[in-house]
């Protein structure tokens, strides 16, 4: 019954056509909907007496339908953070662990940029050394691969000098990533004397 309810908490199907959803006789489909419409003092909820269903005009209404539906809710969205959650961590993962232990019984982390991340690094007088913070990787992680091209473009961009009244350049690495595609097409527009 809970496989074909409506989403009003209605099962609309018979007798007979619950005995064959059920593979069991009407016999049985009709001693089960006694049983499940009949009070219940046995049972750990006392809502409706102990009563599962109620007959309706168009078929039969599931009275514990709510609490059903909402665990089912719960567990979709545990499902869904769980996966969302591995996503995160798949896409984060830019670090390489070192064969030391940090203390806490946990391989110590080490910091291994590629060259591209040296290079955005250095537009903002980032040490090599400097790991990025797990926002920056992230953002990262949806930009790439950038091209050489545009490599070039943002470094020739970041490195010229601009009146103040003119720059609008980003002011650190995190805001440059979150904004790449807007900060590149700027960085491309500077190649026209024209833009400033």
């Amino acid at each position: 019954m809970l496989a074909c309810c409506r989403k009003d908490g209605i099962c609309p199907v018979t007798t007979g056509g619950l005995s064959r959803l059920a593979n069991i006789t009407i016999e049985q489909a009709e001693d089960a909907l006694r049983v499940l419409s009949s009070p219940d003092k046995d049972t750990l909820t006392q809502e409706h007496e102990g009563r599962r269903i109620e007959r309706v005009d168009s078929g039969w209404k599931l009275l514990n339908w709510d609490k059903y539906r909402e665990q089912a809710r719960k567990q979709i969205l545990r499902e869904q953070n769980r996966a969302a959650q591995a996503r995160y961590r798949d896409r984060v993962e830019e670090y390489i662990p070192d064969q030391e232990e940090a203390g806490n019984g946990h391989p110590k982390q080490q910091w291994v940029p590629t060259p591209e991340q040296l290079r955005l690094g250095k537009l903002f007088k980032r040490r090599e050394t400097t790991p990025w913070s797990e926002k920056e990787i992230k953002a990262w992680k949806l930009i790439t691969p950038v091209a050489e091209e545009d490599m070039d473009c943002l470094e020739n961009y970041y490195r010229a000098k601009i009146p103040d009244a003119s720059n609008f350049r980003r002011r650190d690495l995190g805001t440059l990533l979150n904004n790449f595609s807007g900060e590149l097409d700027r960085a491309r527009k500077f190649k026209n004397p024209s833009y400033f």
